[in-house]
This record gives C-alpha cells, sequence and structure tokens, in this order.
C-alpha cells in the first residue's frame, strides 16, 4: 500500500478574514489514515456569543502514515504521525466600527523521525473604523513556524527545521471624493527573523510597501483606476538590498453582467545593492 505523499511541517490554518501571511500554515487534505476532527467539545466547530463578540472555535487531530515523508527518490524513510490544529476566532462589529482577532497553534509529531517534528502558531488583529467618506483599516499580525514549510516558496531550503517568525503590520485609508472617485493610501510593513541559522543562508530581512491609488466610474459600465507605490526590502547580513517604485493604469469595462475586460499598463523601476563575499557592492 503506498500512502498519499505530503510535505512534512503542516501548520495552522488561518480563520478567514484575517489578513496573515501564513498560506504555508494549512493543513493538507487527504491524508492516509484515521482523521479525527473536533475531539476536543470545547473547541468544537460551533460559534457562540457574548455581549456584542462572536466567539469561533475549532480544532482538529489527525494520525496518518507516509511512506516518503521526505520526498526523497532514494532511501525512502516511512512514518506515522500525529498532527494537532486549534484556533479561535472572535469578531465584534457595529455600524462604525470591527474587530476580528485570530489566534492558532498546530503541533506535528513523527515517529521515530524526531527533526521533522514542528510546532507553528498565528495571532491576528484586524480593526476598522468607518465614517460617512473615510475608513480606516489596521491589521497586525505574527506567525511562527518551521522553516520546512516557510521556504518552499521563497529560498528553497526545506531540508532543515528551524523556526521562523514573521511580523506584519497593515494600516490602509480610503476616502470617497464623490460618487463616482475613491481614493486610497495604504502600506505594509513584514519583518521576518530565523532562529539558530548561524551557519545557514537564511538571513533576516525587512520589507515595506507604500501605495496610493484611486479609481473613477467612468461610466455605469467603464471604471479607471491608478496606482503609485514605493516599496523596499533589505536584509540583514550581506547586504541584498532593494528599492522599487512602481507606475500603473488601468481599466475594467463591464461586457456583460457574467464577463468584463481588463487592461493595464505601467512602468517599474528598480535600485539593487548587493554585498560580493570581498565585502564589495
Amino acid at each position: 500500500m503506498r500512502a498519499q505523499r505530503r510535505r512534512a511541517g503542516v501548520g495552522a490554518r488561518c480563520p478567514d478574514g484575517i489578513s496573515l501571511p501564513c498560506r504555508s500554515l494549512v493543513c493538507a487534505p487527504g491524508r492516509l489514515g484515521l482523521t479525527l476532527a473536533g475531539l476536543l467539545a470545547a473547541l468544537g466547530s460551533g460559534a457562540a456569543s457574548a455581549e456584542g463578540w462572536r466567539f469561533e472555535p475549532s480544532a482538529n487531530l489527525e494520525t496518518g502514515y507516509d511512506d516518503n515523508v521526505r520526498l526523497t527518490s532514494t532511501d525512502a524513510e516511512e512514518a506515522f504521525s500525529v498532527n494537532l490544529n486549534a484556533a479561535l476566532r472572535t469578531i465584534r462589529s457595529s455600524e462604525v466600527t470591527d474587530v476580528r482577532f485570530a489566534i492558532g497553534l498546530a503541533a506535528n509529531r513523527y515517529a521515530g523521525i524526531s527533526d521533522l517534528d514542528n510546532t507553528s502558531g498565528f495571532a491576528g488583529l484586524e480593526l476598522g473604523y468607518r465614517l460617512e467618506r473615510q475608513q480606516f483599516r489596521l491589521g497586525l499580525g505574527f506567525t511562527s513556524q518551521s522553516t520546512l514549510t516557510s521556504e518552499v516558496a521563497t529560498t528553497g531550503l526545506v531540508q532543515v527545521n528551524r523556526q521562523q517568525n514573521s511580523l506584519t503590520v497593515n494600516p490602509r485609508w480610503s476616502y470617497l471624493l464623490s460618487e463616482r472617485a475613491t481614493l486610497d493610501l495604504a502600506a505594509s510593513y513584514q519583518e521576518v527573523t530565523y532562529e539558530d541559522v548561524r551557519f545557514l543562508p537564511l538571513d533576516n530581512y525587512r520589507l515595506g510597501l507604500v501605495e496610493l491609488g484611486g479609481s473613477y466610474l467612468y461610466t455605469e459600465r467603464l471604471g479607471l483606476t491608478g496606482r503609485l507605490s514605493y516599496g523596499r526590502y533589505e536584509t540583514q547580513g550581506l547586504t541584498n538590498d532593494y528599492d522599487n517604485v512602481d507606475l500603473m493604469a488601468g481599466a475594467d469595462y463591464q461586457l456583460s453582467e457574467t464577463a468584463s475586460l481588463s487592461v493595464f499598463v505601467g512602468v517599474r523601476r528598480t535600485e539593487q545593492t548587493v554585498e560580493d563575499l570581498d565585502g564589495s557592492t
């Protein structure tokens, strides 16, 4: 019997509505073995309310078998695993304010292969405030996960189990200029750090972005948009920094109730500074 293969290091699932950088913190579907959902009655999938707050707890426990847990072409290793995921989302909304909070934890253990054992977690807070013409939003997030999953879409260094921590801040402001025109100002900041990677090619880094945008409904079918943004990426250790400026304009035309056509054009200017091993840039 051959089990469905899956990359080691499953993490907790982000509840809907919370803006967090945790695409890799997602439970893998379709495991071979026994899946036990909602074993903890107190953390069932049902929602509860108290004084305007809505609480949505969830929990999931999985046990499975993988006949090639490292996804290697030779010397395959087999292992039984136990994965526990628990999360809690709280929501409170009024005519002018929104408050959303989420927290989650995932623990993954592999029999006989302890170097794949890992723990992931996330916490996120999203605040919203609405006026007649203005809307403010602020998102705060923190994730901690194993490099077995965090590096899949970046460095590709997924054979070493270390911890990656990420902090994000995302403020946004929008203003209704008229019934047809809107103005948006947004920013984002992310700081990523790694634990115990002294001899590994993993550098802490920061990423920031500021964006000014607007839209105008020219006709009932034709909408126009524009955006100007500036972003900066910088690392700690060897210098590998870049500054990026984007200017974009576009149009969207509603062909019918079910079809639309979008066209975008833009320019980008990027400046990068890279430090060689001898210290020169």
